[in-house]
């Protein structure tokens, strides 16, 4: 996560991403190779190809 974002954004942003991760972990077909990370944030929402 970006250390440029607001506390509360930046929080909420964290929660939401550990939510989504848990659902992708409920869900019978996915694991954990399907869960949101860095890079997927970093690429597509930031535009850092980094």
């Amino acid at each position: 996560m970006p250390d440029d974002l607001d506390g509360s954004v930046r929080e909420q942003a964290i929660e939401k991403l550990k939510n989504s991760n848990s659902e992708i972990s409920a869900t019978e077909e996915l694991n954990d190779n399907y869960h949101i990370g860095p890079y997927y944030l970093m690429v597509n929402v930031f535009g850092k190809n980094t």
